[in-house]
């Protein structure tokens, strides 16, 4: 799950990249970082779904070739599904063949 560079920089890290690179370790499957998020989003802690996916409407765009493929999504944790939903919705309209989401934690 791409984090905005303002974000990464406060954080210093991207814990679903490092989710990710742990994986990549254990199955050789290769990472690919196809997409990002483009517009500074609120928090969504706080949220409900409506809230949380019209915060995240337009927020993430993919910059690298997934025509044809079948894609991840690594995230650390997920609530509502809706950050998935929408980078899941980003990536089939550039033409991924499906997508799959992959998450460390589902919070109920």
């Amino acid at each position: 799950m791409p984090l905005y560079k303002k974000r990464l920089q406060e954080r210093g890290f991207n814990q679903a990249a490092i989710l990710a690179s742990a994986l990549t370790t254990e199955t050789d499957i290769p990472i690919s970082h196809a997409a990002s998020r483009i517009r500074d989003t609120a928090a969504q802690s706080g949220l409900n779904r409506h809230q949380r996916m019209k915060n995240l409407t337009g927020a993430f765009a993919v910059n690298g070739t997934v025509k044809g493929l079948n894609v991840g999504i690594v995230d650390d944790v997920m609530t509502t599904g809706s950050s998935a939903q929408m980078l899941s919705l980003a990536l089939l309209d550039a033409g991924a063949n499906s997508v799959q989401v992959i998450v460390a934690c589902k919070v109920t």
